[in-house]
């Protein structure tokens, strides 16, 4: 099936007749998959077991009542059409093509990994709304699991968790106000004014400064992508662990959880002796919404770039290090300066030329690294109690290498999504994620 980047409309088309909304230009930003990257969030969640039925019942009920237009995005798919990309309503919206059962069965850890890798290397269906839930019923343990792969031009993660979170029951929550205990601002203290302001005067040096910086060049980045796709994730790692560590060296969650995948990268690089890894650059989205703007589906992040320092071993050095750097991404006008420079391209430039400038930056990074606090509380699906959460972020022009952490209900599952050219097996990359928790746990 083509793929979402090539669908086009039939001929020309009368805007009013075809129900044609264009598609906002921080959202067009992703409409650039590739035979090697596809613009797609997959992930996966484990319930008590659930048929298709059940789960299409609760989402009709839920999320796509003709009551509700706040999802509305889930029944249009995406075209391109006078060299401008659009949302169309479809006509006859059949919900079973979007919620089906898995006819393979996947009953092991090991084969849903598989599954999900092979489902990641295919595109969407471009006759249909970008999205789809795949129900495995019969998962290990008595539990069913649900793959659920989501275009990026459909909303970032921030946007797309309270989707998830109208499924299930909150014991008391609303979506919104768990949102609210997600949201974390990182450059938009002030006035809108003030703010646009600052990322006016620091646009320059910034997008300068970062044109200029060269690739990184490791057995992480450097090879041509195969778009064979790899997935792995590690066990439940106890988040209060996790805060244990933090507490003791007055750091975040964040900051221990960065010095264990640094450590990770070391620790994978030791393997090739011929090959020192300094630094590992990362691109990682920063939500820029703030607290009062309204939750909708939508893409509103700018992607900073971080240096991970997988050169030092000393862990309280490389901890310390990270601190400072985070720290100062927190007090950083950077995410707003990505977010609106990469919004003004779309709206401003010929799409091509704005997708190659973004492919240049992106270029230099070995990997994306996003982390995404989920809900404290545990949640169920109609009376089924969810076991497990965890995604994979895309990547987009020759990046081949995508960590996603998640934290959920006292634990953190870390996720890694490899092209085959980069990593052949991920769960290599796991196996040493979780040896470095043991480490930053005994020495800090």
């Amino acid at each position: 099936m083509a793929d979402i980047s090539t669908a086009s409309t039939a001929g020309a088309a009368d805007r009013s007749v075809a129900g044609l909304e264009p598609v906002a230009p921080n959202d067009a930003v992703w409409l650039q998959d590739s035979s090697a990257n596809l613009m797609v969030i997959n992930s996966v969640f484990t319930v008590d077991r659930m048929p298709a039925e059940v789960l299409r019942a609760v989402w009709s009920e839920r999320v796509m009542s003709e009551q509700s237009g706040r999802y509305a995005r889930f029944r249009k798919r995406v075209l391109q059409h006078d060299g401008r990309w659009w949302w169309q309503d479809v006509a006859e919206f059949d919900l079973s093509r979007h919620i089906f059962e898995v006819e393979e069965p996947l009953q092991t850890r090991e084969a849903l990994q598989r599954y999900i890798g092979e489902q990641a290397s295919k595109p969407l269906p471009a006759d249909r709304p970008p999205w789809q839930m795949q129900v495995v019923p019969e998962f290990a343990g008595g539990e069913s699991a649900i793959i659920t792969r989501v275009h990026h031009v459909m909303g970032d993660g921030m946007a797309l968790m309270p989707v998830i979170f109208e499924l299930m029951d909150l014991d008391g929550l609303t979506p919104d106000e768990v949102r609210e205990q997600q949201v974390k601002t990182h450059g938009t203290v002030g006035k809108p004014w003030q703010v646009a302001l600052r990322a006016a005067l620091a646009a320059g040096p910034i997008l300068v400064s970062q044109a200029l910086r060269r690739a990184d060049q490791t057995l992480f980045h450097g090879p041509e992508l195969s778009g064979v796709k790899r997935v792995a994730w590690t066990p439940d790692l106890s988040l209060g662990r996790v805060k244990a560590i933090k507490n003791r060296q007055d750091a975040t969650v964040n900051d221990i959880l960065l010095t264990i995948v640094s450590g990770a990268f070391l620790r994978y690089a030791r393997r090739h002796p011929d090959e020192h890894v300094e630094r590992v650059r990362v691109s990682m989205p920063v939500d820029v919404r703030g607290r009062r703007h309204a939750a909708k589906l939508e893409n509103r992040f700018g992607a900073v770039f971080v240096e991970l320092p997988t050169g030092i071993e000393d862990v309280a050095e490389r901890l310390a290090e990270i601190k400072r750097r985070m720290d100062a991404l927190k007090r950083s006008i950077a995410p707003v300066v990505y977010y609106g420079a990469a919004t003004a391209m779309l709206k401003l430039l010929p799409t091509q030329f704005s997708h190659r400038v973004l492919d240049f930056y992106a270029s230099k990074c070995t990997a994306v690294l996003s982390n995404v606090p989920g809900p404290r509380e545990a949640l169920s699906i109609a009376g089924r109690t969810v076991r497990a959460m965890l995604f994979w972020v895309p990547q987009r022009s020759n990046i081949g290498l995508g960590i996603s952490i998640l934290s959920f209900s006292g634990s953190v599952r870390v996720g890694v999504f490899a092209d085959s050219a980069i990593l052949e097996d991920p769960v290599d990359l796991v196996r040493e994620i979780q040896a470095e928790l043991e480490h930053v746990d005994a020495v800090l």
